[in-house]
């Protein structure tokens, strides 16, 4: 297995090591990838998926989205001879649609991909670029000086309601965010427990 080697100055991968291997904790590989411009990342695959992947030249591709998510990306020849761009959770899943569960792009462990519609993808999505409350689905209001949570569903934004403070408001998406979005649910507060997900329900419904 080819080792990435680094500079012992920078600690940065030296040049010419692109889609060598590392090995990491908990029998995965981290593969390094370079992006057109130079930046570089590394994807991490299962130990046992090392052997496909290897047969491919991958790069990394940023999302033209808001979000800007980083993918592992190579070019494959189509039985009629088109040449097609294939992702790297494409490869190992062959599903039409992948999620990450950590929101990590270039984290292709098999327990970290699922299938998903775009709704899905979208409801496991951190909060946008261009969002100045710190909390996904928050937004403030200049107009009362109050954070309004707002949560989609089915192509349709519904309102939680206005709070003082944009953590109260965080946490009324997150209880409907669970309710709503399930298992693809992307929270504010993933470590809280019942009781403040039982405070945030009161608040809903006061």
């Amino acid at each position: 297995m080819d080792t990435c080697k680094h500079d012992p100055v920078t600690g940065r991968f030296l040049k010419g090591d692109e889609n060598k291997s590392i090995t990491m904790p908990e029998g995965r590989i981290g593969i390094l990838i370079e992006r057109q411009n130079g930046d570089r990342y590394i994807a991490i695959i299962d130990r046992a998926d090392y052997g496909e992947v290897r047969k491919h030249r991958w790069v990394a591709k940023v999302s033209r989205k808001r979000r800007r998510t980083v993918y592992a990306s190579t070019m494959v020849y189509r039985p009629d001879g088109k040449r097609i761009e294939l992702k790297l959770h494409t490869l190992l899943t062959g599903y039409g649609q992948t999620d990450h569960k950590d929101g990590n792009g270039l984290n292709c462990t098999r327990g970290n991909m699922r299938p998903a519609t775009n709704g899905q993808n979208g409801h496991n999505r951190g909060k946008n670029r261009s969002n100045s409350s710190g909390y996904k689905g928050v937004h403030w209001r200049s107009d009362n000086g109050m954070y309004r949570a707002l949560i989609g569903v089915n192509s349709q934004r519904i309102s939680l309601g206005q709070f003082f403070d944009a953590a109260s408001a965080a946490h009324a998406y997150d209880v409907a965010a669970k309710k709503l979005h399930g298992e693809y649910a992307r929270l504010n507060f993933p470590m809280d427990g019942p009781a403040l997900y039982s405070a945030g329900e009161q608040l809903l419904n006061s």
